[in-house]
């Protein structure tokens, strides 16, 4: 366990302690009054502390973690030295499967590699059809993800079937992802200590879920009852927190979030939420906790303020971005005249910015030459080839997905079966 799940925890059972004193304070008391009295200050303060912790949220927001004003360039192209999966995730601070997928058809489109459509019997449907990657030459570049992603791709043969990357690629695209994720990337272009702010979001939530659950049951139950009820609710929350919060890819994620959210909802809809329901204080103590929840919730989602650099960065590819959705059949007319495999250049980061279709769309009416690296059974035609293309990557995305819900459901199968030894 490492320092701050020791912190997170001795702060827990710091909180647990605080309510049995007051439950066993509350039962020494004999005036009904004393005890109405009793109940509704406890709510007070846990709705004083609930409401003070999103105060705390929102200042320390203001203070670490709002972002200057971001300035927009117009950008006809993507960051100069950043691959498709750099950009996406220097604009959206991570990377997710799709973004490494666009890697097959940059490196294509840098000369590495082709895809071949082959057609499947007599089915007319493209979807149906297999798709063949071929290595036209050695890697020579130096950036480790692209290394990894090459090398990985044709480890046993220099042509592979789309349909063979199910059995281990899922693997080379989370290895990507937690290369992309790690921590020394996430400071280059978040602030250090909007990055805390953002952590210690997490604690506070915690408590306000304890304090609003933790009061009526403690109340309700014997102490023994109340710190297993809660209990499970420390360990359940933890665990969803860390498996649903955390930046690196996990292929086993499945197992854990369901056992979390076990430990977490039958406590809560047989034991908690009955008891809330006992008295109108515990209740609207209840809903206000739940709200403070949420709040901070979406305060952890812009808490992080970008270093000079990652605003820069930001304010380039969001300009980028715009043109890529906007652009006008003159401008790209003439970006394609200065350098005939525009187009190709730039469609590996459509795919990494989700922009993908609205970027072929702008190129239905310029007539441009096919590229060399995509063989295709139908005649070029733009649109269909942006399909292909589009059906290429998708299958990948979806190749890779498959076989990481394959490999989290082998290992709950695994778990299952140990559990009945």
């Amino acid at each position: 366990m490492n320092k701050k799940s020791i912190g997170v925890f001795s702060f827990i059972s710091i909180l647990v302690t605080v309510l049995i004193y007051s439950n066993q304070s509350f039962a020494a008391s004999e005036n009904y009054f004393t005890n109405l009295y009793n109940i509704n200050s406890s709510c007070y303060f846990i709705i004083g502390i609930s409401i003070a912790f999103v105060l705390i949220g929102l200042i320390l927001w203001i203070l670490f973690g709002k972002d200057k004003t971001v300035v927009d360039t117009v950008e006809f192209y993507p960051p100069e030295g950043y691959n498709s999966a750099e950009v996406a995730f220097l604009y959206k601070g991570s990377v997710d499967n799709k973004a490494v997928v666009s890697l097959l058809i940059y490196l294509a489109s840098k000369g590495y590699l082709k895809i071949e459509e082959i057609k499947q019997g007599d089915n007319l449907s493209a979807t149906s059809n297999e798709y063949i990657i071929t290595k036209l030459k050695e890697y020579d570049g130096n950036n480790d993800a692209e290394k990894i992603f090459f090398y990985t791709l044709f480890m046993f043969k220099n042509s592979v079937k789309l349909s063979d990357l199910s059995k281990r690629f899922y693997i080379t695209v989370d290895k990507i992802k937690e290369h992309y994720n790690k921590k020394q990337n996430m400071d280059k272009i978040f602030d250090k200590k909007s990055i805390i702010v953002k952590n210690l979001i997490i604690p506070m939530i915690l408590v306000i879920f304890i304090l609003i659950s933790g009061k009526p049951i403690f109340d309700t139950y014997d102490t023994n009852t109340a710190i297993t009820t809660i209990m499970f609710q420390i360990i359940g929350s933890t665990i969803l927190i860390k498996e649903l919060f955390q930046s690196k890819a996990k292929i086993s994620k499945v197992f854990p979030v369901v056992l979390g959210a076990l430990f977490v909802g039958i406590p809560l809809l047989f034991m908690v939420l009955p008891t809330i329901f006992t008295n109108p204080i515990y209740l609207v103590t209840y809903i206000i906790g739940i709200i403070c929840i949420i709040i901070l919730f979406m305060l952890r989602k812009i808490v992080l303020k970008r270093t000079p650099f990652g605003l820069e960065m930001f304010g380039k590819i969001k300009g980028f971005k715009r043109f890529l959705e906007t652009a006008e059949k003159e401008q790209i007319e003439e970006l394609v005249e200065k350098n005939p495999s525009y187009f190709y250049d730039v469609l590996p980061y459509t795919y990494s910015l989700d922009v993908s279709e609205k970027w072929v769309e702008q190129f239905g009416g310029i007539g441009i030459q096919p590229p060399s690296w995509f063989l295709a059974n139908a005649d070029f035609l733009i649109n269909t080839f942006g399909i292909l293309i589009s059906l290429t990557v998708d299958a990948i995305n979806t190749t890779v997905k498959s076989a990481q819900s394959s490999e989290e459901k082998s290992f709950m199968d695994y778990n299952n079966m140990q559990n009945k030894k």
